[in-house]
């Protein structure tokens, strides 16, 4: 790993990074396997793990079991 690579990205950042809202990455951080900690108050997600959790769950277009509004 590159110095400059980062292991862990703030919930903004993979939001950014993956095109999903970042209300929704937070729901998604609840989710039990998803790779993700919080450290203090902020939650960070493992770059790598949290892109393939979202490969390996994913469940086609407009297809979810994630229903961010139903909290």
């Amino acid at each position: 790993m590159q110095p400059e690579e980062k292991m862990f990205v703030t919930v903004k950042d993979f939001a950014a990074l993956t095109g999903i809202k970042e209300h929704s990455i937070r729901v998604l951080t609840r989710i039990q396997d998803f790779p993700a900690l919080r450290i203090g108050v902020k939650t960070m997600i493992l770059l790598d793990e949290g892109k393939a959790w979202l490969v390996k769950n994913a469940k086609g277009y407009g297809h979810s079991e994630i229903h961010p509004l139903s909290e």
